[in-house]
């Protein structure tokens, strides 16, 4: 069923590539021009001109890079994965059960006994979140 359908949406999807949405934002706002691919030049002017840098945790992946202009000014936009540690209480129970025999006057009870145990330990576990930013240079 998966593949049918694969197959009778492969003609609208074919009409899709990668740079639409950066040609649809210059067509809508034509003073915003986006870069078709990110422009290592305007990461490198941000960088030497203004001290720009991008974080280079070890805990971070960039999953998404923009670069362009507005007017003549360049701009970056960014959306980062990151990864960071937090500690998490994991908490667990088990129902035991036992007899116990006893004798009084002469007579043999027994007696079904249970009880909750439970234990409690604290350890790391990773977490992940997403930041997305944007850096703007405006020329006066």
């Amino acid at each position: 069923i998966k593949r049918i359908a694969y197959g009778q949406v492969a003609s609208l999807n074919s009409l899709f590539d990668w740079n639409m949405s950066s040609e649809l934002v210059t067509k809508t706002a034509p003073l915003i021009e986006m870069d078709n691919n990110f422009d290592l030049d305007k990461y490198e002017y941000l960088q030497n001109k203004y001290g720009f840098d991008i974080d280079k945790s070890q805990n971070k992946s960039v999953v998404f890079v923009q670069s362009g202009s507005i007017v003549g000014n360049p701009f970056l936009v960014e959306k980062i994965k990151i990864q960071d540690m937090v500690n998490e209480t994991y908490v667990g129970t088990k129902v035991i059960h036992w007899t116990e025999t006893s004798y009084s006057n002469g007579k043999r009870s027994t007696v079904t006994r249970s009880q909750t145990l439970t234990a409690t330990v604290v350890k790391p576990k990773p977490i992940y979140y997403y930041e997305t930013w944007s850096l703007y240079l405006c020329f006066l």
